[in-house]
């Protein structure tokens, strides 16, 4: 029997790449960035033959709280550009609206981050995971049932490829060199003066070779870093990524179509046939008699 292919998008990743294609001033036509996004994620779906779509975002439900990365690291993600963070974050929660009508689940954290949640869906979900992000710290999670489709490198990497894509032996490998060298993009500083083949030499010879000093540098970027320890100090969490993937939520064609003409989409809402083949599984013949139908209820004409 096939394993259920079950995507799990990194929505703000995601988000990021379509909203700066969509403002790139040498782009000539005007392109939304909902609609890319939504172009995005339908290729998505069909190349990689899910049967279930999840897309979790960073947009955090409790706002009175600091996750404990920023405890353990006041500096934590300091260096991120935040210039047009507001016209993009307007977006997001449209296309969360949206997504849902094609029977998509959005999953959003409590106090922590997107990370933690797909962290959370790998351990959860039964049969085969493909996390859908550029993002490489997510690479940890990459065992024989969980693959990372890279935007960038437009590739799944599976553990049989992950050495020739990655340049790491082993995800362990990887992890504990992330620990010793650090995360620029996170802002989080490494061991002074170490890079990763210095850190391979420090592996050979044993973190116990490691000072005092060092080996609290090393140790706290584990923590950062490790998606894992994220539920340990945050269990509260859990019960919202519970609830919000156990919710029903079966679409709407007819609701989607309502939505992509609100937001003046054409070239979507006149390809309704497309869409209820991809997100609903219906086929060709089906899906047409199915939107020749929302076409007419939608103009009134029944």
């Amino acid at each position: 029997m096939k394993k259920m292919n079950t995507l799990i998008v990194d929505g703000n990743n995601l988000l990021h790449r379509t909203f700066w294609v969509a403002s790139m001033k040498h782009n000539k036509s005007i392109v939304s960035p909902i609609y890319l996004f939504l172009i995005s994620l339908k290729k998505l779906v069909k190349d990689l033959s899910a049967d279930d779509i999840i897309i979790t975002w960073d947009h955090k439900l409790i706002k009175d709280q600091v996750n404990y990365r920023r405890l353990l690291c006041v500096d934590y993600k300091g260096n991120r550009d935040r210039t047009g963070r507001d016209d993009m974050y307007k977006q997001e929660k449209h296309i969360r609206d949206i997504v849902e009508t094609l029977g998509v689940r959005n999953i959003l954290p409590g106090v922590l981050e997107a990370d933690d949640i797909i962290y959370w869906l790998c351990k959860k979900v039964v049969g085969n995971k493909i996390i859908a992000s550029a993002d490489s710290d997510l690479h940890q999670l990459i065992d024989s049932n969980t693959s990372v489709y890279d935007f960038n490198k437009k590739l799944e990497i599976t553990p049989s490829n992950f050495k020739d894509v990655t340049g790491y032996e082993s995800v362990d490998e990887y992890m504990q060199i992330k620990s010793l060298v650090g995360d620029k993009s996170d802002n989080i500083s490494g061991l002074p003066r170490v890079g990763v083949k210095t850190a391979r030499k420090i592996l050979s010879d044993g973190i116990s070779t490691l000072t005092e000093e060092q080996k609290e540098i090393y140790n706290r970027n584990t923590k950062l870093i490790n998606l894992s320890t994220g539920l340990d100090v945050h269990p509260d969490e859990i019960p919202l990524y519970e609830s919000q993937f156990n919710k029903t939520n079966k679409g709407c064609i007819s609701t989607f179509k309502t939505a992509c003409t609100k937001f003046n989409m054409p070239k979507i809402s006149n390809k309704l046939v497309e869409w209820e083949e991809v997100f609903f599984n219906t086929t060709i013949e089906n899906a047409a008699a199915s939107c020749i139908h929302t076409l007419f209820k939608t103009d009134g004409n029944t």
